[in-house]
């Protein structure tokens, strides 16, 4: 081969450094490199717009009750990294979590020039390697993994689990997806693999036909809410929700979700159905095991009661389907109770919509910024200037969230209630009111018994 030759084939290969990989070739390659841990356990992937954070700590929850290891990653964090590493329902320690990094580290920085040629690793790919380092070094059984945005073309979807699951399909990061439901629809549709069962909440008539069509392009079998499997509820309260569950296989009365609202029956049904797939495949589940994992499913912000006087709650609706839903809880948990708002948007946010929607509920509105390394909030100014143009609500502006926090006790008094909502980051920095940050990393878990 002449020195020319050679010279052009080196020039070639500098130019193509610089183009993004196709799909997944890089991250296959990382993965590879690892050892491929994210074949070691058997899993369940859980996509969607609302509700796959909910429904993978369910599912989580019911294969740990039926005595099995269990992995679970959801994401993004409320308050600890390792609220995204959970086994056998703790966080993942601190000491664990630097031990990852650690090993993660040589392998990183020597990731070798069929790596490298890509660019340096990025963020997400080491977010996503960390749960499926740390579920195979602890030999969990399975891993429930929810997908990050969209799922077909998600980091995750590496995985090829026991059953796929769709819990809902919405318009929050529209601009990334395609901008229309059925385009959405489409990218979480994604996760479906051929052969392999798969489960979903979406009621929207177009969205469920891109669904439909894409398991049966896969010949995957579909349990649809409200066709296969269906929903009755009982009771919505602070304390929780109780709900009946039909299906072909089983009928269970009066099952009880520890977190609050209709949605969260929703969620917990899609939750059942995904277990319900796991024994067609063999899989040992008993009802009893179903019914003590939604029993103590839980996350932090999630229509979280923190306080009862006045009665505070946390909860993470940062896009137009999750206020609506939050909106919902609040009437019926609340019918005759106004609310003090505390409230912060990213930037890319509906906020006017949502402003508006809070403001059919809102007492008093206290307007600060959530705060997140790499993302700019919404000038609070700007929304309370919203609030006084499109609502009679009063609106205040108090820049720092725990100060805003402060005002909006005040201003509820003993008898009333506080909402901090708009943004997971704004209620991980204010949640440290009541479970300190270190706190939450050291217990390994979110709700710590308070001293």
């Amino acid at each position: 081969m002449s020195d020319a030759y050679s010279s052009y084939l080196r020039a070639i290969e500098f130019v193509e450094s610089f183009i993004p990989a196709s799909g997944f070739e890089r991250w296959r390659l990382m993965l590879d490199r690892f050892g491929n841990p994210h074949e070691a356990f058997r899993s369940v992937h859980v996509a969607g717009t609302s509700g796959k954070g909910s429904v993978a700590m369910m599912v989580g929850e019911i294969l740990r009750s039926s005595g099995l290891s269990v992995g679970v990653h959801v994401k993004p964090y409320v308050q600890s990294a390792t609220e995204n590493l959970i086994v056998d329902g703790l966080y993942a320690s601190c000491q664990e979590y630097a031990g990852l990094i650690e090993k993660a580290k040589p392998l990183l920085a020597a990731s070798g020039a069929d790596v490298a040629r890509f660019g340096p690793v990025t963020w997400s790919e080491v977010t996503k390697l960390l749960p499926f380092l740390y579920f195979a070094d602890k030999k969990v059984d399975f891993g429930v993994v929810e997908a990050g945005v969209g799922g077909r073309e998600d980091l995750t979807n590496v995985l090829r689990p026991e059953v796929s699951v769709i819990t809902s399909v919405g318009m929050d990061h529209a601009e990334l997806l395609g901008g229309t439901i059925d385009l959405i629809a489409h990218q979480k549709a994604g996760i479906i693999k051929k052969g392999i069962p798969a489960v979903t909440g979406v009621r929207q008539k177009s969205a469920l036909e891109v669904i439909a069509s894409e398991a049966k392009e896969r010949r995957a079998r579909l349990s649809t809410l409200g066709k296969d499997f269906t929903v009755r509820l009982r009771e919505v309260s602070i304390d929780g929700t109780k709900f009946d569950y039909q299906s072909r296989r089983r009928r269970m009365e009066g099952v009880e979700v520890r977190m609050t609202g209709r949605h969260q029956a929703m969620n917990a049904a899609v939750a059942i159905a995904a277990i319900e797939e796991l024994e067609e495949r063999g899989f040992r589940l008993d009802e009893g095991a179903i019914r003590e994992g939604l029993r103590i499913a839980r996350l932090p912000g999630r229509f979280e009661v923190v306080q009862k006087s006045p009665l505070v709650v946390l909860d993470v609706a940062h896009n137009v389907q999750k206020a609506s839903v939050m909106m919902r809880v609040l009437e019926e948990v609340f019918p005759e109770r106004k609310v003090v708002f505390v409230v912060g948007f990213l930037e890319g946010k509906d906020a006017r919509r949502m402003v508006r929607m809070l403001a059919r509920k809102a007492r008093r509105f206290i307007f600060t910024s959530p705060s997140v390394r790499g993302k700019k909030p919404i000038d609070p100014s700007i929304l309370k200037s919203i609030a006084e143009r499109t609502t009679s609500v009063p609106a205040a502006v108090r820049h720092d969230a725990p100060a805003a926090v402060e005002e909006a006790l005040a201003v509820a008094g003993e008898k009333g209630v506080v909402c901090v909502s708009g943004s997971l980051y704004l209620v991980g920095k204010v949640r440290g009111k009541w479970y300190d940050d270190r706190t939450v990393a050291e217990a390994r878990t979110s709700f710590p018994v308070p001293a």
